[in-house]
């Protein structure tokens, strides 16, 4: 995950289903601290062909998508 990412997903995603824009690149961030809401966000953006990356933080799993 880009280091813009990293750092804007810290300032503001604290919460399960936290959302936030990439100020630097413009990546949607998406917090999810469920695993079941993780995984189906993953197969629908693989569904679709979209560029991801993911990263976990603590309890948090983070999916930086690619506008």
């Amino acid at each position: 995950m880009k280091n813009c990412c990293l750092d804007e997903s810290s300032r503001s995603l604290k919460r399960h289903r936290d959302v936030a824009t990439c100020d630097s690149c413009g990546a949607l961030l998406l917090a999810y601290g469920r695993e079941r809401d993780f995984e189906a966000t993953l197969a629908e953006l693989r569904r679709r062909g979209a560029r991801f990356e993911t990263i976990e933080r603590g309890n948090l799993k983070i999916v930086a998508k690619a506008r």
